[in-house]
């Protein structure tokens, strides 16, 4: 993987003009190097990445690394755009990069150098290698494109090798292989997926408004609409796309294809011909070059990078607040029955095949929540940062990720599909407070128009039992009471990852000994990467 790693300093060229190559020059020039991997860079803003064209500096022997050190710190406060290019977060600059690749202007970006051997690809081929890098920022990376119209191009342009190697990194990441597209062909031709959208959970609008002119026009049998529907089912109902992946997939087939009977997935408009086709679909376009802005204005502020005396990648720093860290299924009955043989084959796991059904087994059926609201416009953004003084909820994920819980979620999956819907009902139990921006940020989640409406999901199912487990394992430590979440903190969200920063005065030894704050990572059930950070 080229990508920059979180808190790191890259510098692509350093150029000495006095010494020689060989005798004091060249200890000179080792010292020097060694200066500067120890230096104390400065720290971009946020989660952002600064890429710093060029540094120069003309201090005596000596001096030279701390001259480096603050004319970066200098381009940093206020370097101007030829100088120093900046993103919100790797999300936005890998936008960016891929939105360039298609364009065929990347190689010219002195920028985006560091993934020159993107450069020798046909773009529709680096646009796949970039994206199977990131699979885990593909979501925040789609929400990023999509709100500068570009994500319609851009995806059209992966070419089919491409697309089935991110359905392959994604589904890999639930634990299954993905279907083709003529599976999700034939499992549509079955006509029977009238019931099986009503098994989606729910999908909020903005999912729909986002990848809607991506899958409008592609015909069905086009590969790059697996990936899609995917990264679609990621952040809709990831729970659901763990236990029955088939039956989610060919609703969300029926949701894009307006349940009619052509052979497209839509009967919108088409798309620019530029980009029709994988391998070839690198051209300029008129359509991607209008709608592009130039990188530099690709979003607010970002790592450090430079040239002469550095491409370096800075990490962000502390929110000025000081809550920054410095570190980086099992079947119910009732309701109609859902078709076991939605998407039939290829790669599917058994619980998700199309095999008979034995003697007196009931086909897998789906309750839908109730008072979901997927038409109403959401007032929350694909990226928040909101302060809450009920962070430690986020710790009861660790408690929900242990695998007696997980079996549990597995079991009773149709009956509460969501992963938020668990954390509220667990926060709920410990007294969460549900005026605080947290109870509005997961009821957002849910596709609910306000915290009021969470009394609305279905009640906790095997209540009794998950809080036995609890209790076993908390009991004794204390821990189990509703000052567990008392947690003032800073939590940002994306599509891709949720990240909560504290003070490291809120750190409890009783929660640490207890693992509960420990990082919890990648979440399949919630489909986001989830980190604790304190500072």
């Amino acid at each position: 993987m080229f990508a920059l790693l979180p808190d790191t300093v890259a510098i692509r060229h350093l150029r000495l003009r006095a010494g020689s190559a060989s005798g004091p020059g060249g200890q000179e020039a080792a010292r020097l190097r060694r200066e500067l991997e120890w230096a104390d860079w400065p720290e971009a803003p946020g989660e952002s990445w600064v890429f710093i064209r060029r540094l120069a500096s003309r201090a005596p022997r000596g001096r030279v690394a701390a001259g480096l050190v603050a004319e970066a710190r200098r381009q940093l406060a206020g370097g101007g755009r030829d100088e120093v290019v900046r993103f919100a977060d790797l999300a936005e600059l890998l936008a960016a990069l891929a939105a360039d690749l298609v364009q065929g202007r990347a190689a010219q970006r002195w920028y985006w150098q560091r993934w020159a051997h993107l450069f020798e690809e046909p773009p529709a081929r680096a646009l796949g290698t970039l994206f199977t890098e990131h699979t885990e920022q593909l979501p925040a990376v789609s929400a990023h494109l999509a709100a500068r119209k570009l994500l319609a191009p851009v995806w059209q342009s992966l070419s089919t090798e491409a697309a089935r190697q991110l359905s392959h990194g994604l589904a890999g990441s639930f634990g299954f292989r993905p279907p083709t597209a003529a599976d999700l062909q034939r499992g549509r031709a079955e006509g029977r997926q009238g019931r099986v959208a009503a098994a989606l959970p729910f999908l909020r609008q903005r999912l729909v408004q986002r990848w809607r002119p991506v899958l409008q026009g592609m015909a069905a049998e086009d590969e790059r609409i697996v990936p899609a529907l995917l990264l679609i089912s990621q952040e809709a109902a990831p729970i659901m796309l763990r236990q029955a992946p088939a039956h989610l997939l060919a609703a969300l087939v029926e949701v894009f294809a307006g349940r009619g009977e052509t052979a497209e997935l839509g009967r919108g408009r088409q798309p620019d011909p530029a980009f029709r086709s994988g391998e070839g679909a690198a051209k300029s376009s008129p359509q991607l070059e209008s709608a592009a802005p130039a990188a530099q204005t690709f979003g607010p502020e970002p790592h450090l990078a430079g040239e002469g005396g550095g491409e370096a990648a800075v990490p962000e720093p502390p929110p000025s607040d000081g809550t920054r860290s410095g570190a980086d299924g099992r079947r119910r009955g009732g309701g109609p029955a859902a078709p076991r043989t939605a998407l039939t084959g290829r790669g599917l796991p058994a619980v998700a095949a199309g095999e008979p059904l034995a003697a007196g087994e009931q086909e897998p059926a789906v309750v839908p929540l109730p008072r979901l609201r997927p038409e109403a416009p959401e007032r929350a953004s694909d990226f928040e940062r909101f302060h809450t003084c009920q962070g430690g909820l986020l710790y009861l994920l660790n408690v929900l990720n242990r695998r007696e819980v997980q079996e549990l979620m597995a079991e009773h999956w149709q009956l509460l599909p969501a992963g938020w819907a668990w954390l509220y009902h667990l926060g709920r139990e410990l007294g969460l407070d549900e005026t605080d921006p947290m109870a509005g940020f997961l009821a957002a989640q849910l596709g609910l128009e306000g915290a009021a409406d969470l009394g609305s999901l279905p009640a906790l199912p095997c209540r009794p039992e998950l809080l036995a487990l609890v209790q076993r394992w908390y009991h004794r430590t204390g821990l189990w009471q509703p000052s567990l979440l008392v947690l003032e903190a800073q939590v940002r969200s994306t599509p891709a990852h949720l990240d909560l920063y504290a003070g490291l005065d809120a750190v409890r030894l009783p929660v640490r000994l207890a693992g509960l704050d420990c990082n919890p990572g990648w979440l399949p059930w919630l489909g986001r990467v989830v980190r604790f950070h304190y500072d």
